[in-house]
């Protein structure tokens, strides 16, 4: 066996740099877009569950509404039917209203506008 005076020099790896072809980038803004076009339709169906809901309330609300409607003019005609001068004189004849009696002439303000 012969050795030579020859010396073989080891290389260091070649670390290989990647850069972004044209598909890998256009796979990145495909899934950008994708991701993007996700939110736009979550939002869109979110608002459309808002509008329904609120869809659904109005109804009840109106039902609410006529129900109070009602009962407002009951009480209007209760207050009328309690301030008709019939009323006032029955009440007057009541042992709870003994007490009140009708103003002198002296007692009455009255006010004229200036």
């Amino acid at each position: 066996m012969s050795f030579s005076n020859s010396t073989t020099i080891l290389s260091a790896p070649k670390i290989e740099t990647r850069t972004f072809t044209l598909p890998t980038a256009l796979l990145i803004r495909l899934g950008i877009c994708l991701l993007c076009t996700a939110w736009c339709l979550y939002n869109n169906i979110e608002m459309q569950n808002q509008i329904t809901e609120l869809q659904i309330e109005i109804p009840e609300m109106a039902k609410e509404i006529r129900l109070i409607q009602e009962e407002n003019q009951r009480l209007q005609l209760e207050v009328i039917r309690f301030e008709s001068p019939q009323q006032l004189l029955y009440q007057a004849g009541k042992s709870e209203f003994a007490n009140l009696r009708q103003p002198l002439a002296k007692d009455v303000l009255t006010l004229q506008r200036p």
